[in-house]
């Protein structure tokens, strides 16, 4: 009553005031609510708010008798003192009514859990939901006049018109990007794709080589160690060193063991990728009776560190059959091709090897390679029996199919992951593993100008994310920042760098295997925290995880977890970056451009996304395609470093824009995007 009375004996300025933070249903009797909602239509028409204007306007509506009638509204005007207080008034009157709605959400709430109707993931989602909605008084309305949204509309064409080039939406840091798209829309998804790098996480006692002495250790140990290189294998199926580029623990994780025909395992976690006839496939897409892409030989690169052997090769092989393990490290490094030879014969003086001991098995199976003889390992009742094995020849020099004969859980391990440079993978256990930055810059852009922004990243630690960040921002060459050799320079340009990243909104989330219930819950969290949320960064979708309904079917749970991020990004009014994984068909064609068809589980996820991109490096294939006779690479011979190359991004959909190309710099040292030169004073179509 106070506040309907202020409102008809005070200003215009004053009822503005409390329109902006009271609703209709705020007031707990219906017949105020109607005596409000009749006074802000009088204040839509521009028409002055008292007694006589608000009986005529409620006449008009037949609600007059049913508030009270004209009697009533004279009471009204003589029961407040003074209109002055209204806005305190106005806010009694709305913290009342947060608590009504609060108190009814929590009866509905309870409801919905002693039904037990949905999932329980699912009430969670929908309880926090509705909390938030009444803590920040959401209105509920499934419509919405088109009056209100004409003026809208047309106050951002007018303020595009006068201001040509201002980016409307989050701005990406990149001119071209930003003309094509007008900055990145709220409430829009967008979808970026490019070959990719695919999650993958091996289990702490997966043995990995190092290929110049030969020595074999577990992957935890070479993290720890931060090993310099490893065995790794190029674009092209060539086994060669490869320098790691980074070591990152990736925590407790569930994991499996796959097992192949030949008698190799690999321990890894659900998303990880095995190179197959069909291109990269991760664990959750293949079963047994699939092929996976496995060494042929392991070559020793330089001179063994290891002690020389002082015994006979027949000592040693009459040894290993006994089970002597401590002779297993100076095997690996066994690397001339005599000894191996020679080795080979000894062992299989008959047509096969057996021990009693499979650590022993499995290490004589390893060391054989180093000679490419391929073995394949079983169990028999007196213990392990190798037989020789000959490969049918596949698409690799170096690598080929073998079939896998078991996918079991493991439950939850330790797991860790390396990265390598670009366009190569490494081996694990002598089999093909994937390796480990359009949209972290994106962000870092935005978060540079104020933005708040919300970085999911399940496939990085925030460590190495943070790492790679300040690379990018600085122009700092990673492997020599983790190295230790910055010069004194680069020392300055790292310190710069952490200062215009350290006052920057940015939050990272490094949580693995999350759903985007979880992810809509935590932005909720965080927009309320910070007052705004401008962009969210999800990297990358197909390591996201559905609901226990859909994950059956990958299609259904992919299809899901799209229009998750689609409702994130409505419910939020925030634009949504996801990464998509690219398929390998683009590989295979001699136009190398992604399209929408390139996409993995295309259908569902472009039928949700607002915008797709692609990143395409023409210098990239150039490279790979620069193969001499012998299959090395050309560009690896020359020393393979680029400062810069040439990036186009292809946007193949846009459903409130046009599409089109556009290009920036890539510079790979760096990890790193930045606008080309000659657009620097603006787009040039």
């Amino acid at each position: 009553m106070a506040v309907l009375g202020s409102m008809l004996l005070g200003d215009s300025g004053a009822i503005e005031r409390v329109t902006e933070f009271l609703d209709k249903q705020d007031f707990y009797r219906e017949a105020h609510g109607r005596i409000y909602e009749a006074m802000l239509a009088l204040v839509d028409k521009v028409e002055p708010v008292d007694i006589v204007t608000l009986k005529d306007e409620l006449t008009r509506r037949g609600s007059l008798e049913q508030v009270g009638g004209y009697l009533y509204l004279m009471q009204l005007a003589e029961y407040v003192p003074t209109p002055a207080n209204i806005v305190y008034y106005a806010k009694i009157v709305s913290e009342k009514g947060v608590l009504r709605r609060l108190i009814e959400t929590a009866s509905e709430i309870a409801g919905m859990a002693y039904g037990e109707i949905e999932e329980v993931d699912t009430l969670v989602d929908q309880a926090e939901r509705a909390i938030f909605n009444v803590a920040r008084k959401r209105k509920t309305e499934g419509f919405t006049p088109l009056r209100p949204l004409l003026s809208d509309v047309f106050e951002q064409i007018d303020t595009a018109y006068h201001d040509k080039g201002v980016v409307s939406g989050t701005d990406t840091g990149f001119y071209d990007l930003n003309y094509i798209t007008s900055g990145l829309k709220r409430g829009d998804l967008i979808i970026i794709a490019a070959r990719p790098s695919m999650g993958k996480c091996l289990t702490a006692r997966t043995l990995v080589d190092d290929p110049l002495t030969g020595e074999r250790l577990t992957i935890e140990e070479a993290v720890r160690r931060k090993m310099p290189r490893i065995t790794g294998v190029s674009e092209c199926g060539r086994i060669r060193p490869t320098a790691i580029s980074d070591w990152i623990d990736s925590g407790i994780k569930p994991a499996f063991r796959v097992t192949t025909k030949t008698g190799r395992f690999v321990e890894v976690t659900g998303h990880h990728p095995f190179l197959t006839n069909n291109g990269w496939q991760p664990l959750h897409d293949l079963s047994v009776g699939d092929g996976i892409a496995v060494s042929r030989w392991h070559p020793i690169v330089g001179s063994p560190d290891f002690e020389v052997l002082d015994s006979s090769i027949s000592d040693l092989v009459e040894a290993l059959r006994s089970g002597e393990r401590s002779l297993l490290q100076r095997l690996w490094g066994l690397g001339t091709k005599d000894v191996m030879i020679y080795l080979e014969q000894m062992v299989f003086k008959s047509s096969e090897f057996c021990t009693p001991d499979e650590e022993i098995a499995r290490g004589i199976q390893h060391a054989l390679l180093r000679g490419r003889v391929v073995t394949e390992l079983s169990q028999t009742e007196s213990g392990w029996k190798l037989t020789r094995f000959t490969p049918e020849p596949g698409p690799w020099p170096d690598l080929f199919l073998d079939e896998i004969i078991s996918i079991e859980s493991i439950g939850e391990q330790h797991v860790y992951d390396l990265t390598v440079p670009d366009g190569a993978n490494f081996v694990a256990q002598d089999i093909i593993v994937h390796n480990t930055a359009l949209t972290m810059n994106i962000g870092q852009n935005a978060a540079g100008k104020g933005s708040v922004v919300a970085t999911f990243s399940l496939e990085m630690s925030k460590e190495s994310l943070v790492q790679r960040m300040m690379c990018s921002e600085a122009k700092v060459n990673a492997h020599k920042l983790r190295t230790g050799f910055l010069q004194d320079e680069e020392w300055s340009r790292l310190s710069e760098a952490v200062n215009r990243l350290w006052d920057a909104p940015m939050f990272i989330d490094d949580t693995t295997d999350m759903s985007s219930l979880e992810m809509r819950a935590r932005c909720r969290r965080l927009k309320a925290e910070q007052g705004s949320l401008d962009l969210v960064i999800v990297d990358y979708l197909q390591l996201m995880r559905g609901s226990a309904k859909s994950s059956e079917n990958r299609n259904q749970e992919i299809s899901e977890i799209a229009r998750g991020l689609k409702s994130l990004a409505r419910e939020l009014d925030v634009p949504v970056i996801a990464l998509s994984q690219l398929s390998r068909s683009v590989e295979r064609r001699e136009d190398k451009r992604p399209m929408l068809s390139d996409l993995r589980e295309s259908g569902a996820i472009e039928a949700e996304a607002d915008l797709v991109a692609f990143i395409y490096r023409p210098s990239y294939y150039a490279r790979k395609d620069a193969v001499t006779q012998d299959g090395e690479e050309k560009a690896e011979q020359e020393g393979g470093e680029y400062e810069g190359e040439e990036a186009e991004i292809i946007i193949a959909k846009q459903r409130n824009g046009p599409t089109g190309t556009v290009k920036l710099a890539f510079l790979p040292k760096f990890a790193s995007f930045a606008n080309l030169a000659q657009n620097m004073d603006g787009p040039d179509f």
